[in-house]
């Protein structure tokens, strides 16, 4: 069983949110506690992004291999503003759900 501390879930979270807007990781990390308490395990997967990344993001799966994963090209997400910040949640084994 992996260590699903809310202090492992917070430590995780905060090297995945530091460009993102101040009050967007408050209230990141205000989710992963208030879902804590419900033994609910929510990670951040990802903040910040450049729009270079956004845009090889975008690409995926129209002009790359692969699944598309975004609607939005670069310079039209919120990620690219560090206004947005994606999650997934985690079994007991701190396994994606």
């Amino acid at each position: 069983m992996s260590d699903l501390s809310l202090d492992k879930l917070l430590q995780k979270a905060e090297n995945k949110l530091q460009d993102v807007h101040e009050i967007v990781q408050e209230k990141a990390y205000e989710l992963i506690g208030q879902a804590y308490k419900e033994s609910i395990f929510v990670s951040i997967t990802e903040g910040f992004r450049s729009i270079e990344h956004q845009h090889k993001l975008y690409s995926q799966g129209r002009t790359t291999p692969g699944s598309i994963v975004t609607n939005a090209k670069g310079g039209y997400s919120y990620h690219n503003y560090g206004l947005a910040f994606d999650i997934a949640l985690l079994d007991n084994d701190g396994k994606v759900s």
